[in-house]
């Protein structure tokens, strides 16, 4: 097992330390091939650290914070949608232009959620797709093709993308311009929000900023010919 204090942790004898990172089931179940007597391996989850200890029938997180004062139970933020890697045209400007479906897990502490989409890769900078805020802590999937509604209750309000347009609108890169990605990012929020429909995202990251608990993304590409 792994001891924990303020900040520091010891590795208990016969077990192997592995350097932070990311580690996937599919890595987990490989280490626990290869290292059968267990290991004790800090993971990166976001802003939060995650200590997973496990001997041969045994494996269990336990997350802590920088600070190592707040406990928050197993790292279980994870943001996901149907596809991986590529954009399906539909989500496009190609295609529907439609929003894609999307799923998470999320801190047992979370008490709402913001999410952004936003492209680096545009010429003049990034470019935001979909802001959408005042999601509340038991909302854990968004729906796919959401309208352009300013509040969708119980669900979302909308923002701004740099298309000056409410709601989501898909990737849409100049022809031979390569791939770019596109972030989606999701905030667990220690508080409440209740901001306006219409928020840029510059408003909503400097109201969110002191209530992010942990941000968790995943990244996909597209390219027009």
């Amino acid at each position: 097992m792994t001891y924990i204090t303020s900040h520091t942790y010891s590795v208990p004898p016969n077990r192997t330390y592995l350097a932070p990172q990311t580690i996937s089931g599919a890595k987990v179940r490989q280490l626990r091939s290869r290292y059968p007597e267990g290991i004790c391996a800090p993971v990166s989850c976001n802003r939060w650290t995650l200590f997973v200890p496990f001997m041969r029938d045994e494996q269990r997180g336990i997350v802590i914070s920088h600070s190592g004062s707040k406990f928050l139970g197993r790292c279980m933020f994870e943001l996901r949608s149907t596809f991986t890697q590529a954009f399906p045209t539909e989500y496009t400007c190609d295609g529907k232009n439609s929003s894609p479906e999307l799923m998470w897990t999320a801190p047992p502490e979370a008490k709402g959620y913001a999410l952004v989409v936003e492209d680096p890769d545009a010429p003049g900078g990034t470019f935001v797709h979909w802001v959408a805020y005042n999601i509340p802590a038991g909302v854990s999937h968004l729906p796919p093709a959401l309208p352009r509604e300013k509040v969708m209750s119980g669900l979302c309000t909308q923002g701004l993308n740099s298309f000056g347009r409410m709601g989501y609108d898909g990737p849409c890169p100049p022809r031979g311009h390569g791939a770019h990605r596109y972030y989606f990012r999701l905030y667990a929020l220690s508080s409440k929000t209740n901001l306006p429909p219409g928020v840029r995202v510059q408003k909503l990251r400097g109201e969110i900023a002191r209530a992010i608990l942990a941000t968790t993304e995943f990244m996909a590409t597209y390219s027009r010919r």
